[in-house]
């Protein structure tokens, strides 16, 4: 917190890529607007190996 007190500039974004993040993203596209979407979590999970 002091870092940022002295300069509030102390870090700048740095944009990355997140391949998890991503896969998210593109599910909650599916989630329906309104009530029937309301309370959805979309987590990620090991796919089972077959």
């Amino acid at each position: 917190m002091s870092e940022w007190e002295e300069d509030r500039f102390a870090y700048v974004p740095e944009p990355q890529r997140c391949p998890g993040c991503e896969l998210i993203e593109m599910e909650r596209e599916q989630v329906p607007q309104g009530a029937e979407g309301r309370g959805v979590k979309i987590g990620l999970r090991p796919r089972k190996a077959v």
